[in-house]
């Protein structure tokens, strides 16, 4: 696999039209399975790189706001997704021999919130439990056990937007809300660890820009890369990434577990403005490339070189004329990136980039 500093190259391969926008992507780890959540309460599944639907839900009485996959057997197969819709979330086991399920089909509905206007902007989900993020700033989790529901003690002032379980941290989250902070939670004990407010952040890049951004650091992207590195994007165009909580910092014959997860401590984390746009969704390879797009489909590969985070491929989409998310699909060595959203006509749309190694295209 290539170098996360070697300059990508990302091509479209393919697109898959919708009659409703797509509001929520979502892949599984060292799988070609995809998932595309739309406005019209329908999520279709797709085993890339082929872009025939494979399986489909439908008639869930509502925009899909989230979908999380639940643990494989293998590579190849499904065994439970996740949807959030306004304020539930519905389980559905994929090994159903039905190839189009509805809301009837669900196994499991799960009552997130308790306020009829705080709808669920994210769902994550564990081997034990599924956590949510909510319009009203409530982070909060249930466990899949018991089937209780605990809130954490400190909310974000403005709308959760994301919400994320920390690798390897099994007890830990982190979220990202309106009022751009990133908070972690101790959630068993409801207790916050760290904060980072990136809108206060004195690391922000003092480049000139030809224009001037009105609008706030929302963050409105969240990723986690395998190896522990955090990655927000904002919606006034900038990049936050965090490697203190990173296991690759943490190597050697001695290393040892930390006690603490550090992953926004402010001496290992940068924020700089990289985009001219909202950064609308972001996701990580297995080799720590970082993807990102903006709300108008500008792409962005990001590799480590020298120990900092460089731009070292971009593409822009022709036809999604708003961005709704991203997600990254590796099948072998090969790397996928999806975005989703509608076009100009108010239509769905899902595009599909791959990233190749500049070099590998060189080779004769």
């Amino acid at each position: 696999m290539a170098s996360s500093s070697q300059p990508s190259m990302l091509s479209l391969r393919a697109t898959i039209r919708h009659s409703s926008p797509i509001t929520a992507l979502q892949s599984l780890s060292s799988s070609p399975w995809l998932a595309a959540g739309a406005a019209d309460g329908s999520v279709r599944f797709y085993t890339l790189p082929a872009t025939s639907v494979q399986k489909a839900i439908r008639n869930l009485d509502g925009e899909v706001s989230g979908v999380a996959f639940g643990a494989m057997k293998a590579a190849t197969d499904l065994t439970d997704v996740w949807i959030s819709v306004e304020r539930r979330a519905l389980k559905f086991n994929l090994s159903s021999e039905k190839l189009i399920l509805s809301r009837d089909d669900a196994t499991e509905k799960l009552l997130l919130t308790e306020d009829d206007d705080d709808d669920v902007n994210e769902i994550a989900v564990s081997p034990h439990h599924l956590a949510f993020a909510c319009d009203s700033g409530i982070v909060g989790y249930i466990d899949l056990a018991s089937k209780t529901r605990t809130l954490m003690k400190t909310s974000h002032e403005q709308i959760a937007s994301h919400v994320s379980f920390i690798p390897n941290r099994p007890r830990e989250l982190l979220s990202g809300g309106y009022d751009s902070c990133l908070l972690h939670h101790d959630f068993q004990l409801q207790t916050l660890l760290s904060k980072f407010d990136i809108a206060q952040s004195s690391s922000q890049s003092q480049e000139p820009s030809e224009t001037i951004s009105l609008a706030p650091p929302f963050i409105q992207s969240l990723a986690i890369s395998p190896h522990g590195t955090v990655a927000a994007g904002t919606a006034d165009g900038r990049l936050f990434i965090g490697t203190g909580g990173s296991k690759e910092l943490n190597t050697g014959p001695r290393a040892k577990r930390r006690r603490k997860w550090e992953g926004l401590r402010a001496s290992t984390s940068t924020v700089e403005k990289v985009a001219e746009g909202p950064i609308i969704g972001m996701g990580w390879s297995e080799d720590d490339r970082l993807f990102i797009t903006t709300l108008g489909g500008s792409l962005s590969v990001f590799g480590e070189r020298d120990g900092k985070m460089e731009r070292i491929g971009s593409g822009q989409s022709a036809e999604c004329f708003k961005v709704n998310d991203l997600t990254v699909v590796q099948v072998g060595g090969d790397v996928f990136v999806a975005i989703a959203g509608l076009t100009c006509k108010a239509t769905g749309i899902i595009e599909i980039w791959q990233c190749t190694d500049e070099v590998e295209i060189a080779r004769p």
